[in-house]
């Protein structure tokens, strides 16, 4: 890949061509330039993120898949118990009291729809899919393989020798079309 992918993406997005580009690190889009990394981000519809090794790419994925309001809730609990009188008097002059408080309370913060941590932890074969820039999706990708019953026998690609196919033949004639006379002309 060089600065002159920086159209196909454009191109093929409106061309309906499909292009499935695939990094290591978002650093690898960056070292050939800036706008190659925007030109694929801005113009892939599908996103598709497995185990992210780096924090830095955690974090850029994470803003790519988006952000979204959600309610924090929070409850709190207090209590409380408090004697008084004097220690002199035989007769009841103190007095004794409890208290209980209880709260909850919300509020709206905006959080990582998947956090860059969840990303570096994902499994081999996980996969977080951003579809559309709003919908995202968990999902595990099987790993298919052949059994040995399964195996019929060595794969065999058809190769096929063409016929021959009979032509001039021009070396056999050669002498025909080359000139014999030995006089040179002055």
């Amino acid at each position: 890949m060089n600065d002159a992918w920086n159209r196909i993406f454009e191109q093929s997005r409106s061309a309906n061509v499909f292009l499935i580009p695939a990094v290591q690190t978002v650093a690898n889009l960056d070292a050939i330039s800036p706008e190659l990394r925007e030109m694929v981000l801005g113009n892939t519809w599908t996103k598709v993120f497995f185990k992210i090794g780096t924090k830095e790419s955690a974090e850029i994925a994470a803003e790519i898949i988006g952000k979204e309001i959600r309610v924090q809730d929070s409850v709190s609990a207090s209590g409380g118990e408090s004697q008084s009188g004097t220690d002199a008097s035989a007769g009841p002059a103190g007095s004794s009291s409890t208290s209980a408080n209880s709260g909850i309370g919300e509020r709206a913060v905006e959080e990582y729809k998947v956090s860059p941590y969840d990303l570096t932890a994902l499994d081999k074969g996980e996969a977080i899919v951003s579809y559309a820039g709003n919908k995202v999706y968990h999902i595990r990708v099987p790993r298919l393989g052949m059994s040995d019953e399964a195996m019929i026998g060595p794969v065999k690609l058809n190769h096929f020798r063409s016929r021959f196919v009979k032509g001039i033949d021009l070396f056999r004639r050669a002498d025909q079309y080359l000139s014999t006379s030995s006089s040179v002309p002055e």
